[in-house]
């Protein structure tokens, strides 16, 4: 019996990004330094492995009129208002260039705005200004995450993990960046690093759960999976990684019950019902399969993947006809496809 063609299949991750961890998001929590006379402005965005924004009272005397520009800064982020905060900001570096939270925050309002030359070059500012502050590197290296200058991300974590060796959201996002290199075991390392003080962080066990899927450590990942979902058990991705897993290690059983999980969770993922599909049509349980992919049709109508799979089913259960009408609809929704000739 021929095997089943399964499609393109999706490893969802998580913070990381593989496009995941991939890149680091712009969203991995910006260290947002505010002087004393200030109140706490939000951080904007944080990765799973978050920091207080902390206030900073630097050495340097601050103008009044700089900080006067740094204050309106810092109110307009507060109301999203970002080209007014990076124009206030500007004016207090105009006023007091050595005043390094300006070039901080103007940094991250850049990038928020996508802005990562900009905001690379407002955070090199500060490491020449204040090279021990150790939150201008990590601001950094997820630029250059942003920017997939990977290397150059990995040194600057590198920086400020010496300065700050308690930054656990550094080992975060720089096991997130080896991923992106394919340097599984470095990554699996600092996951670790993070776990063993925080071993409750269910999204960092998760990614380390595909460090070790990647790194071929299938046993490993799965039980990362296991735990992470005992932690978040809403968590639809973990669950679906996991089911990824079984079936990789061929245990097809295990699979199907793992996907069986994702849909219960949601009924309508297409991709849980169209892989449990595939594995029921592997196993000869064609009636089971027909079902997961008339399932798949009625949540994905327009894509022709569903009809070409429960024409194959029919067709490999002797009910030709109907083979003919799926195979009918897929080539109407897909001129190109590869169907056979069976009338």
């Amino acid at each position: 019996m021929a095997c089943l063609f399964l499609g393109a299949l999706s490893i969802v991750t998580c913070g990381c990004e593989r496009e995941p961890p991939a890149r680091s998001s712009s969203n991995t929590g910006y260290q947002v330094v505010e002087t004393d006379d200030v109140s706490p402005a939000p951080t904007p965005g944080t990765s799973p492995i978050t920091a207080v924004p902390r206030r900073h009272v630097g050495s340097t005397v601050i103008d009044p009129k700089a900080g006067q520009a740094y204050s309106n800064g810092l109110r307009m982020v507060r109301d999203k208002d970002l080209q007014g905060a990076v124009e206030q900001y500007t004016i207090a570096i105009g006023i007091q260039e050595d005043f390094f939270e300006a070039y901080l925050n103007r940094g991250i309002a850049y990038m928020i705005r996508e802005d990562f030359d900009l905001a690379i070059a407002d955070f090199t500012c500060v490491v020449k200004l204040r090279p021990d502050f150790a939150e201008a590197y990590s601001n950094r290296a997820i630029a250059y995450d942003n920017k997939g200058k990977f290397r150059l991300a990995i040194e600057d974590y590198n920086k400020t993990i010496s300065r700050r060796p308690d930054l656990l959201r550094a080992y975060f996002n720089r096991a997130n960046t080896y991923i992106n290199l394919d340097e599984f075991d470095l990554a699996i390392d600092d996951y670790t690093t993070v776990l063993k003080k925080d071993p409750k962080a269910a999204d960092v066990l998760y990614n380390r759960g595909m460090a070790y899927h990647d790194n071929g450590d299938f046993f490993l990942a799965i039980a990362d999976y296991t735990e992470a979902i005992r932690l978040m058990p809403d968590e639809i991705d973990f669950y679906f990684n996991r089911a990824v897993t079984y079936r990789e290690l061929g245990d097809n059983d295990k699979a199907i019950a793992a996907f069986s999980e994702v849909i219960e969770l949601d009924p309508d993922n297409g991709q849980a019902l169209y892989d449990r599909g595939g594995l029921y049509y592997n196993k000869g349980q064609f009636e089971q399969a027909i079902d997961d992919f008339t399932e798949v049709i009625r949540v994905a109508p327009e894509s022709p993947d569903g009809y070409l799979s429960r024409g194959k089913t029919f067709e490999d259960n002797g009910d030709i006809e109907d083979a003919i009408v799926d195979y009918r609809q897929a080539k109407k929704l897909d001129p190109d496809a590869d169907i056979p000739d069976l009338e």
